[in-house]
Order: structure tokens, then C-alpha cells, then sequence
């Protein structure tokens, strides 16, 4: 089996990337044009423009894949609102270009599209959202990320064998510290080695989100490449709902340094969705996944690998300290 994975160096895709292998796959990693091929030999590494469509086509054409997994997005709500342009160019043509080249090829490749649970806009609390809830996205993220599935569900109409996953919230290792659990790890990993001082700052605690292993997510991704149904749409999610008050004490559970916890109004998101949980019984009963790893042994692994960076890791990577966002 020939898989190629775009987005390939992401979180999500350097898992999905080691799923694929461990399954005996072939995998084409696709990598933005200029950047240092990965050191991994057992992956054929491809440069791709995710806005060139033409260049799609040529790599659709000499790879030939069965299956294709689009993971390649801006993933950051706040980039997204700083450059509404380049988002819509990134997360939905590029979606745009790997349908029209499947089309015109008439491939009979599937195509697995990661969508976000940010194209729900604000849940009701106490409510899981399913697939027929309404779509009312509130950040311009959810806004190209809702016109990049209608444009799947369009093609899929038409030729084109596509499937959209609704990720919700997911973490572990190799998360970048822009993202809530990861900010908070790295903050803790720095305090355990005495490179910050005991003060973890944080915006608010108080919102609710749907937390699943990034293990879990991939592993649902590859599970629909081989039996959702054509056009379809699934949500990935555990259906438990944590707030990010309790993320963070699952955190100092795993740790023994005295970490006073500081509230920072500067650190509040615009637009923040107070309650986004999530159903995924579709994914459940259609294709067979249920999470399988707990968030307790989530948090672990992604502070042990936090445990495993240098100190210069550790104090130059940038972070939102606490803002929440959907993915990476």
C-alpha cells in the first residue's frame, strides 16, 4: 500500500507517519519546498507547495498512492485571524488543489481530510456535539476549515473518494508549545531543572474541552481510510469533558516541584468557546474506533517527553502559556 501523508513534519502527521510504517505501508511524506529532508530512510520525502496544485497532480501521477491523509493546514486560531488570506489560500485550496487533481486524474486514491471541531462554533454545556449539529464556526480557523470539508463533500459527489474527520482536542508527545498542555508541560519540565522560576502563568481555567491522545486521533484516521463511507463526515472525540483547570492538575500530579499557578488577563482569547465536547459514536459504530489510550497516561507522556529535551529546548521555544486551540 502506497500512503502519502501532507503535513508529514506536523504533530499529528509525524504520528501518522509512524502508524503508516508500522503497518508496512509505503509512505510518501510530503515537506514544504526548502526545508531539510527528515533523517527517516524508510520514508520518501517529497517537497510540495500545499498551494500548488499542478504540482499535486505531478506527485499524484509518479506516486501513485492508495491513500491520501491531508493534514497539511495552518493550525493556529490567532494565525489565522493575523492573515485570514494565506489561511484560506493554505487550508482551503489546498484542499482545492488535491481534489480537482484527483478529479481530472480520476483517481481512485482515498482521500482522508482533518478537519477541526472548530467548524462548530460554541457547544451548549452538558450537550455533545455530533456530525448533524450546526456548523456556526466563530474564528476564521473554523470558517476555511468548514469550506475546505463543503469542498470535499462537493467533489465527493461528483468522483472523488474523500472522507472528512472532525478532530477535537488533542495532545501528547511532540506537541508544540503553542498549544495549552504543551505550554503547561514545557513550563513544568523548565521549573523541575530550575530555568523558570516557580509561576505558571495561565489565562482561563474555567474552559471545557474534549482531550484525546493524538494516538487515538491517528489511529481513526487511518481506521476511516479504510471503511468510512464516501463523503461522510466523523467526528474523533473521546466525549469526556475536561476543563483546562483539570488538565493542568493531571499535569502537577506527575511532578513534585511547588508550582504556583498565576492567572494572566493578557493571556484571555477573543472568541474563546467556553464548552466543545464532542460524540463520536458515528466513528464508533461505522468504522470501529473507540479511544483506547487514558488522558492520565497521555499527560505523562508528554511531560516524560518534555523530560527528554535539552535546557536550550526548554527556554527557546515559544509558547501561548495557556491559550487554547484546537490541534496541531
Amino acid at each position: 500500500m502506497r500512503v502519502l501523508v501532507t503535513g508529514s513534519q506536523g504533530f499529528a502527521g509525524r504520528h501518522l507517519v509512524d502508524w503508516a510504517k508500522r503497518q508496512g505501508a509505503h509512505v510518501v511524506g510530503c515537506i514544504r519546498p526548502g526545508r531539510p529532508a527528515p533523517t527517516d530512510s524508510d520514508v520518501e520525502w517529497v517537497e510540495w507547495d500545499v498551494q500548488n496544485g499542478a504540482a499535486f497532480a505531478d506527485l499524484l501521477r509518479s506516486r501513485r498512492p492508495d491513500r491520501i491523509f491531508h493534514l497539511a493546514a495552518i493550525a493556529s486560531v490567532a494565525a489565522a485571524e493575523r492573515d485570514r488570506t494565506q489561511t484560506l489560500a493554505v487550508n482551503t485550496g489546498g484542499v482545492l488543489a488535491i481534489v480537482e487533481a484527483l478529479s481530472d486524474q480520476d483517481s481512485s486514491a482515498r482521500l482522508v481530510l482533518a478537519s477541526s471541531c472548530e467548524v462548530y462554533g460554541p457547544g451548549q454545556p452538558g450537550r455533545r456535539l455530533n456530525e448533524l449539529s450546526p456548523q456556526r464556526p466563530v474564528t476564521f480557523y473554523g470558517v476555511s476549515k468548514w469550506m475546505a470539508e463543503e469542498t470535499v463533500r462537493l467533489f465527493a459527489r461528483r468522483s472523488v473518494d474523500g472522507v472528512i474527520l472532525r478532530p477535537f482536542n488533542h495532545i501528547g508527545p511532540g506537541q508544540a508549545p503553542a498549544f495549552v498542555s504543551s505550554s503547561f508541560a514545557r513550563q513544568i519540565v523548565a521549573m523541575e531543572r530550575g530555568i523558570q522560576p516557580l509561576e505558571l502563568k495561565t489565562g482561563n481555567l474555567e474552559v471545557i474541552r474534549d482531550f484525546s491522545d493524538v494516538r487515538d486521533v491517528v489511529r481513526a484516521y487511518w481506521l476511516a481510510a479504510d471503511s468510512a463511507e464516501t463523503g461522510q463526515t466523523y467526528n474523533v472525540a473521546s466525549g469526556s469533558p475536561t476543563s483546562i483547570q483539570g488538565m493542568l492538575e493531571l499535569l502537577l500530579e506527575q511532578t513534585e516541584v511547588e508550582v504556583a499557578v498565576v492567572r494572566d488577563p493578557a493571556l484571555q482569547r477573543k472568541n474563546d468557546n467556553p464548552y466543545l465536547v464532542g460524540d463520536a459514536s458515528r466513528l464508533g459504530q461505522e468504522v470501529g474506533w473507540r479511544p483506547e489510550i487514558a488522558l492520565r497516561q497521555t499527560v505523562r507522556d508528554l511531560l516524560d517527553e518534555w523530560r527528554e529535551r535539552s535546557d536550550e529546548d526548554l527556554v527557546s521555544q515559544p509558547d501561548s502559556l495557556s491559550k487554547v486551540r484546537p490541534s496541531s
